[in-house]
């Protein structure tokens, strides 16, 4: 029992809760969860809403995982859909896009965020901001009841992200998650942390090398302190097929992807296996349809 409920708070501090946009998308698993710098399609509309600027055309993504924890038998559910569409101008592309994300860990913790992402992309820039409702709840024993007020909380928030490209080959991005300081949780004195990230990637046809440095804080004073780091690599072996493979401050993790197309419509998809510094192992799997 120790062991479980060490596990339930190691997760929702230091993984996938605790409200930081970790993307479910097995595409960016696969590298790492390093996207900020390189946020080219729908995948990386958690990790930096300017993802959604560069869109060209329809898209949808569904996105869980299937966890294998060794000696824990912990069960955690991550389950993320995503849709976005393009608004070509004249001067500058738009793009609009819908996401949600739920994380339940063994039926005692659960997050859902459901988000709302505009951006835009002007020459070789582009930025995005997104509005988000967030919801928590712990499922409390009859006995634990009596120590809280309440066992669930919601609240909106915003985040914002911008990229630009450079030097032909080079991607640079920066988001902010979480950019109010909101008060959520079964306690008054939770206060929900803001995450800075900044990212760069190269970027060439078949090949793409991409790094990240994180900060998560509560003052914004301690917002130049290092906290994660993320770095990883994409291969296309061929029209169809690609390679991934990552490593940041919680895990590595190796992935691949697969298109094909049916009646001229792109199907994706994406394979990734993660492997936990604390000995956890998990799966991930997504699913995208581009029109």
């Amino acid at each position: 029992m120790k062991v479980v409920i060490f596990i339930v708070f190691i997760f929702i501090s230091s993984l996938d809760g605790a409200f930081m946009n970790e993307s479910y998308s097995s595409h960016i698993r696969g590298m790492g969860n390093v996207f900020t710098g390189v946020a080219n399609n729908i995948d990386g509309i958690t990790i930096n809403p300017s993802s959604i600027g560069g869109l060209d055309a329809i898209t949808f993504k569904i996105e869980g995982n299937y966890p294998y924890f060794d000696k824990s038998e912990v069960t955690v559910l991550k389950l993320g859909i995503k849709g976005g569409m393009p608004l070509n101008m004249k001067v500058f592309n738009l793009g609009l896009g819908l996401w949600s994300n739920y994380f339940n860990i063994l039926n005692t913790y659960a997050e859902m965020v459901m988000g709302l992402t505009g951006g835009i992309k002007w020459k070789n820039l582009k930025t995005g901001i997104s509005v988000k409702y967030l919801h928590l709840k712990y499922y409390f024993s009859d006995y634990l009841t009596q120590f809280f007020n309440k066992d669930s909380s919601g609240r909106l928030n915003i985040d914002w992200g911008a990229d630009i490209s450079f030097f032909k080959y080079f991607r640079s991005g920066i988001s902010l998650i979480n950019l109010i300081p909101t008060k959520i949780g079964i306690r008054d004195k939770e206060r929900l942390a803001t995450m800075i990230k900044y990212g760069l990637s190269y970027m060439r046809k078949k090949l793409i090398i991409a790094g990240e440095v994180s900060s998560r804080f509560q003052q914004w004073k301690d917002f130049y302190k290092i906290e994660g780091w993320g770095f990883g690599i994409e291969r296309k072996i061929n029209n169809s097929i690609k390679f991934r493979m990552g490593i940041n401050s919680n895990e590595v993790s190796i992935g691949s992807g697969y298109s094909f197309y049916i009646k001229n419509k792109l199907v994706v998809i994406d394979y990734a296996f993660l492997y936990y510094y604390l000995s956890l192992t998990e799966h991930t799997l997504s699913i995208g349809f581009r029109i």
